[in-house]
C-alpha cells in the first residue's frame, strides 16, 4: 500500500547501478570498519576519548559513509517525490 511513497528499482536495468557501485562499496566497507568505533562512541564522547579514539575523525567518516550510501541509493532507485508521483504540494 505504501509502495508508492518510495523510489523503486523495479524496471531499472543494471546500467544505472554500475557507475554508482564503487561509491556504494566504498561506503559499505567504511561503515563496516567503523561499526566498532561507533559502538564505543555511543558510550559517550568522554569515554571514547579516554579509550584513545579520535572522535572527530570517526564522526566525519561515518557522516561521509551515510551521505554516500543515501546518495547512491537515491541515484539508483529515484526519489520519493516526483512530478509523476506527487507526495506534497511542492512536487
Amino acid at each position: 500500500m505504501l509502495f508508492w511513497l518510495a523510489g523503486s528499482v523495479a524496471g531499472k536495468d543494471a546500467d544505472m547501478l554500475i557507475p554508482v557501485l564503487p561509491y556504494m562499496l566504498a561506503a559499505l566497507i567504511t561503515a563496516h570498519v567503523l561499526a566498532h568505533p561507533v559502538n564505543i562512541l555511543s558510550s559517550g564522547e568522554d569515554i571514547a576519548k579516554g579509550l584513545g579514539q579520535k572522535t572527530g575523525l570517526v564522526k566525519m567518516s561515518i557522516v561521509a559513509a551515510v551521505v554516500l550510501l543515501a546518495g547512491s541509493s537515491v541515484a539508483v532507485a529515484g526519489s520519493m517525490c516526483t512530478r509523476e508521483r506527487p507526495l506534497c504540494s511542492r512536487c
